[in-house]
């Protein structure tokens, strides 16, 4: 009797064991998938935010350095280039992720720099996760771990995914969304309608416009409504219209908040430096780019190079015609309607490809799911994908995400050289391309000036009139070409380096 107790004891203990090993390994891919993510976007993680989109980077660490230092409210982002005779104000979205890496350099110092580029990171990492988790409920962990990985390395993904940019925030608080809804809708709980709640609030604080997916989220509801009746299904269609209602409530008033700040009568319009008003105006509806074949000749490319890579592409076409690809007809619409309302951005702003992967991504989990079992040796031929991919990724992302421009080089050294100056408060006029990037390092409010302006004398004299001191030039080439330089150069020199000088704008 002794004996039969302690076999039964002995394999009740083997299949304990046996249990948390298979619970392992059911989250080793996950974490492989996390580990890569990181380790794809860390290499340029100290670089300064300079090159590639300089524009956007040093727009939303002003924000957040404006927002930390108690210079602004976090509904009125501010950044450093002068409107109104002030800071001006960059009412376009509430940059929640930049606030973020605000509160984290103001709580524990170090470099915003830094602090922006890891918060873009983090958010990649729990984007892909996310993904990971969602479609292994909705399609096992083979199409999963493909999914998880044409976003781990979509090139897009990896250069914005590390820049101090919204991008990366905004795909995660899609997918924290959808994820939300999905276990409301199984388990009832109702810390599930809180995040769901919560995060549809943050995506569409972030982006206004992914307002669009509420289309996805409501066919979620939709298939739970027809699986019930009566009193239930009053009560699942009030928590969700509810849900939908508190979740876009924030942003719509802050869009009222902004409209009335940019109206013409508003004493604070005269600081709106740019707003979702005028961006509005700017690309109306219907654009001519949607009868512009070009225009879907450069998307197609778009997303076959920097998108998601041939391999990645090639799997998603394979995907589409999948018969489980129909459950997320209504994500793909919303796609498609985003790229309908916004072509104008999808044409000039390789970033906004990012917000049409995530989808894509999960066709190309589906196509992978057909292919593999087609193939003789599905692990070594998935192998040699994952490599392929990888190299594609990679050659897309070296320059980009990791190196920065020779031109660009000069930046900071001349923005330290400034700072040396005694700080005497006034604005200051920054030449370097046509970015704000070397402004942002001066860390002072003033006019990022363009080399391509043709009329950059009178430009200058107009900011002298407004206050400005010095002009601070970075990248000498460039700026030898303008026709003004003779005239510039006729200025008071304070400071001179390599590739950078400091003039005087005006007389002491």
């Amino acid at each position: 009797m002794a004996e039969i107790v302690d076999q039964t004891a002995q394999t009740s203990h083997f299949a304990v064991d046996r249990d948390v090993c298979e619970k392992r390994r059911s989250w080793l891919p996950l974490a492989v998938l996390v580990f890569l993510t990181i380790a794809v976007r860390l290499p340029g993680v100290s670089r300064p935010l300079v090159g590639q989109f300089a524009t956007k980077n040093a727009v939303y660490a002003m924000i957040a350095r404006n927002w930390a230092s108690g210079r602004s409210p976090f509904w009125l982002p501010m950044i450093d280039c002068q409107a109104g005779g002030q800071r001006g104000l960059h009412l376009l979205e509430v940059p929640v992720a930049a606030y973020l890496a605000g509160a984290g350099w103001a709580v524990f110092g170090g470099s915003l720099d830094v602090w922006g580029r890891a918060t873009s990171i983090a958010f990649s990492a729990g984007g892909v996760a996310l993904l990971f988790l969602l479609v292994r409920r909705w399609h096992g962990d083979r199409a999963a771990a493909a999914t998880a990985l044409v976003l781990a390395l979509s090139p897009v993904s990896v250069i914005f995914g590390q820049s101090f940019m919204l991008e990366s925030s905004a795909i995660f608080f899609i997918l924290l969304a959808l994820a939300g809804v999905e276990r409301w809708l199984v388990t009832a709980g109702w810390h599930y309608w809180l995040l769901a709640t919560l995060s549809l609030s943050l995506m569409a604080m972030t982006k206004v416009f992914l307002l669009v997916m509420l289309l996805p989220l409501a066919s979620l509801v939709v298939r739970k409504l027809a699986s019930v009746d009566g009193k239930r299904r009053r009560r699942w269609l009030a928590g969700a219209l509810a849900m939908a209602l508190l979740g876009a409530a924030p942003a719509a008033v802050w869009c009222g908040v902004v409209a009335s700040i940019s109206a013409r009568d508003n004493p604070l319009s005269t600081q709106v430096y740019y707003s979702f008003c005028r961006s509005t105006s700017v690309h109306s509806f219907p654009s001519p780019l949607l009868v512009a074949p070009e225009f879907y000749l450069r998307l197609t490319k778009g997303l076959v190079g920097a998108g998601l890579t041939p391999i990645g592409f090639g799997l998603a076409a394979v995907g589409l015609f999948h018969k489980k690809a129909r459950r997320h007809s209504a994500w793909l619409l919303a796609s498609a309607i985003l790229v309908v309302l916004l072509p104008g951005k999808f044409f000039e702003l390789r970033y906004y490809l990012l917000l049409l992967v995530p989808a894509l991504a999960v066709l190309a989990g589906l196509g992978w799911e057909a292919v593999s079992t087609r193939l003789p040796a599905p692990r070594l031929c998935g192998v040699l994908s994952l490599a392929t991919g990888l190299c594609c990724s990679l050659w897309f992302v070296a320059g980009p995400a990791w190196l920065t421009p020779r031109e660009d080089c000069s930046v900071t050294t001349a923005a330290a050289a400034f700072r040396r100056l005694p700080d005497d408060g006034a604005p200051v006029a920054t030449l370097h391309g046509a970015a704000p990037d070397l402004l942002y390092y001066c860390d002072r409010p003033g006019w990022a000036l363009s080399v391509n302006d043709s009329h950059l004398d009178a430009t200058l004299e107009r900011c002298r009139r407004q206050g400005a001191r010095w002009l601070v030039v970075a990248d000498l080439a460039s700026f030898d070409r303008n026709p003004a330089e003779p005239v510039i150069r006729r200025l008071p020199l304070v400071k001179a380096g390599q590739d950078y000088r400091v003039y005087r704008l005006s007389a002491e």
